[in-house]
């Protein structure tokens, strides 16, 4: 998850940087991976009742008490929202080579039109 949210904030980061887009601040770089990640946090806690902390029963194994069950569902809440997180970067990466590769034609082009 770390991964995926330091790819989606180098996006931002590079249209503030590189595009010149001044509406990207630090709260529009940070936001997305902020939410991705805190989602990814509250499923996991809710599923697994980490959030218990009074009860000492959460912390000792007690023979069968539905940890499978517990497992199965941390491991499909952490697929789906990786599966999410990874679309989001795909599709906001993809935007932005289009805008870039725009960009450098254009430059392209001004340069041919100076040598005429």
């Amino acid at each position: 998850i770390h991964a995926v949210c330091a790819a989606i904030q180098s996006i931002h980061v590079c249209r503030r940087d590189l595009e010149k887009d001044t509406s990207f601040g630090l709260g529009r770089i940070v936001l997305p991976s902020v939410i991705i990640h805190g989602t990814y946090d509250f499923l996991l806690l809710t599923i697994s009742k980490s959030w218990q902390r009074s009860h000492k029963e959460n912390y000792f194994y007690q023979g069968d008490d539905g940890s499978w069950t517990v497992t199965v569902m941390s491991f499909f809440a952490s697929v789906a929202v990786l599966t999410m997180a990874s679309l989001y970067y795909i599709i906001r990466s993809r935007a932005q080579y289009v805008r870039l590769q725009a960009r450098v034609i254009g430059l392209q082009q001004d340069d041919f039109s100076l040598l005429a």
